[in-house]
């Protein structure tokens, strides 16, 4: 049997009976934490000390990165994502180095505080074209790579840490992400040696640990670099002479499964040298894992080096760290450096009574309309990242559930952006109730409108709030008691307006906002098909394509995928039709609402008619609408259709659009916005 060459993790915050059963296998050999582990300091070092009472061998690990990758956050101290200490070494080389140590030892100090044996750190990929890496990594350089990752990992090494550099030989210089796909370098193996592979040779004696990428380097072998004994026994342990442990990456990751199922992945990493190998979020492959693992022959006993020191428990973290000689200073330092106007603003105390955030600053609650698309969900997501940005607290907001188009959007970021969206819902905006009363928001909190102003789309309550922003492509249909910021344009799309304010104020857009933003356009537009489309929208989507690396053919298919997620509605019911994309509008005296239907399947939609027009009857009178209106825009052929269901609004459509119906369906030839041609020609007539 193999002992103790699996790590996996647990389910929540405390242990289930399922957990203890299964840390007491003698096949498990570590545990790894993630957010949804980690309340504060206090609850970690609980889960810790019982997980430590069922099996003492345990490894307990976290990824406590810094920056965006980070486990551990409220309770514990913030940390830079490591590129922000590669700008400073371009100016200042010592104070960079200074203050990676100072990093590494405040981080280490705080990880082992709360019985938590090893952080997988530092990264020392280097930042070139990776979506997953970016400001993970130190710098692009791998000269300063090299130097800034000694000084992090000198830190962690006097704070009692092991070091464990990633991603071995170099993972920064592709742009898959090996999360959710395959990942494969084609440069040859002089070009890896000369480029990525210096952080790594010159840190090699300072590293205790090494995780291979899961990256096929196909010039040198067709295996990722964790399954190659290539890379890990030829040239790693023969080549360098590295006798360190290897931890495998989660071999979860897309890009791990080129080696088939669990269990053949599992053998191909300790086959290939690995000593341990992941298997997280995934019980019922962790459990195959162990099980498999009790069928293999036992392995040499490195990575019980990995095991740490842990501190008596104080009480609370800082009474604990207190047993670290350099932690004030480190600490002070490090928040200095980093976060001196967080540090001012906890100081400052708001005279009013609006909420605030755990800084102090006055908290804006940003949403976009009810009944939310792509644009509503995006835009309210962007626009709260502009404000936080500028240190503006701001929390965006969904008022309704994702559509089928926008589920797949956010699923898609989901499985790109992983790292990124860690600890948030699959729906990545928190749910307010439009209709209910908001206990999250207080009378007279302040509030930002994206992708709508009117205040039948919005919160029923809107007039309680102080309205301070409104970011829209529609036409101005809401007053404030005060001035208010604007920013409307004929675009056809928020996001458009977002990515100039982006730009106009010099803040980045990573890409994950920018593939959110560009779904957006894409779905608001049609794909740039749309009349609503401006040279505006065609410029923004070219930048935003680079943003997030992605061709146009790409986009084309991006497109189409959303376009087709959105068309089989066959498991929907006819309101969840009807409401999926439905706004309201006040047309003179007459109230209306208009229910939006893009399709690819354009008969699946015609063949639930009757349906749908017994349920628009019945919306209609729930609603207390004068008319609800049905207009389906059959994507493929950029067309529109409404379905007239009673003499007035037969009435209506006929002579606002100039068509008749044919068996109860209007043709509106090239008609496919409701806001720059359906409402317009609505309030013509009504006018």
């Amino acid at each position: 049997m193999a002992t103790g060459i699996i790590m996996a993790d647990v389910d929540g915050l405390t242990l289930t009976d399922d957990d203890k059963n299964f840390l007491a296998n003698d096949a498990l050999g570590g545990v790894i934490l993630f957010k949804r582990n980690v309340a504060d300091p206090t609850q970690v070092r609980a889960l810790t000390d019982s997980m430590r009472a069922i099996n003492p061998n345990l490894i307990i690990s976290a990824d406590q990165e810094g920056g965006r990758v980070a486990r551990f956050r409220d309770g514990f101290t913030p940390l830079p994502a490591m590129g922000r200490l590669g700008e400073i070494y371009d100016d200042n080389q010592e104070l960079a180095l200074s203050l990676a140590y100072d990093t590494g030892y405040l981080m280490a100090c705080e990880v082992l505080a709360v019985g938590v044996d090893i952080s997988f750190a530092p990264v020392m990929d280097i930042d070139r074209c990776s979506l997953v890496i970016g400001d993970r990594a130190f710098h692009a350089d791998p000269e300063v790579v090299t130097a800034l990752s000694a000084r992090f990992i000198d830190g962690m090494n006097d704070a009692g840490m092991k070091a464990t550099g990633k991603h071995f030989p170099g993972h920064g210089s592709i742009t898959p992400d090996s999360h959710v796909s395959d990942a494969v370098d084609e440069r040859t193996l002089d070009e890896i040696w000369a480029c990525d592979l210096i952080t790594f040779k010159n840190n090699l004696s300072k590293l205790d640990a090494l995780m291979p990428a899961h990256v096929i380097f196909s010039q040198i072998d067709d295996k990722p670099a964790g399954f190659s004994k290539v890379w890990l026994q030829d040239i790693l342990r023969q080549q360098l002479g590295y006798d360190g442990v290897l931890f495998s990456d989660d071999l979860s990751m897309k890009a791990a499964h080129v080696a088939g199922d669990v269990t053949a992945r599992v053998k191909s990493a300790i086959e290939a040298g690995c000593d341990m190998a992941l298997v997280c979020n995934n019980r019922d492959d962790a459990m195959r894992a162990v099980e498999f693992a009790k069928t293999m022959p036992e392995v040499v006993n490195r990575f019980g080096k990995m095991k740490s020191t842990i501190p008596t428990w104080q009480g609370d973290l800082i009474s604990t760290c207190q047993a670290f000689e350099h932690y004030k200073t480190a600490k002070d330092n490090v928040m200095k450096a980093f976060f001196g106007e967080v540090i001012t603003a906890k100081n400052v105390k708001d005279p009013t009574n609006y909420s605030t955030n755990s800084q102090g600053f006055i908290m804006h609650h940003i949403f976009g309309h009810t009944s939310p698309d792509t644009d509503a969900f995006a835009s309210a997501f962007a626009f709260a990242h502009w404000l936080n940005a500028q240190n503006i607290a701001a929390t965006p907001y969904r008022l309704g559930a994702p559509n089928l188009e926008t589920k797949f959007v956010l699923d898609y970021l989901w499985q790109h952006y992983s790292d990124e969206l860690d600890g948030l819902t699959p729906e990545i905006l928190p749910y307010l109730d439009p209709n209910q009363p908001l206990n999250t928001l207080s009378p007279g909190d302040l509030v930002g409108l994206t992708d709508h102003n009117e205040p039948a789309q919005s919160i029923t309550n809107l007039a309680d709030f102080d309205v301070r922003y409104i970011i829209d492509h529609h036409k101005l249909g809401i007053s404030t008691p005060i001035p208010a910021y604007v920013r409307i344009y004929p675009v056809g799309c928020t996001c458009t307006i977002l990515y100039e304010m982006f730009i106009q104020n010099s803040i980045t857009i990573t890409p994950l906002l920018a593939t959110f933003m560009l779904s957006a356009i894409l779905s608001d537009t049609l794909n740039l098909n749309s009349p609503t489309t401006t040279d505006d929208d065609r410029m923004v989507v070219t930048k935003l394509l680079a943003i997030a690396n992605m061709s146009e053919s790409q986009k084309d298919d991006f497109a189409q995928a959303m376009f087709l997620a959105k068309s089989d509605v066959s498991h929907l019911s006819a309101r969840d039709i009807l409401l999926m994309d439905y706004k309201e509008y006040q047309f003179g005296t007459s109230k209306w609402g208009i229910a939006g239907i893009e399709t690819m399947n354009l008969p699946q939609i015609i063949g639930r008619m009757d349906d749908l027009i017994t349920t628009a009857q019945i919306l209609k009178q729930e609603k207390q609408l004068d008319h609800l209106m049905i207009a389906i825009v059959d994507i493929a052929q950029r067309t529109g259709y409404a379905i007239a269901y009673d003499n007035a609004q037969n009435t209506i459509l006929s002579k606002a659009f100039g068509a008749t119906a044919q068996d109860g369906l209007f043709s509106l030839t090239g008609i496919v916005s409701r806001k720059k041609q359906i409402v317009p020609a609505l309030e013509a007539y009504f006018n």
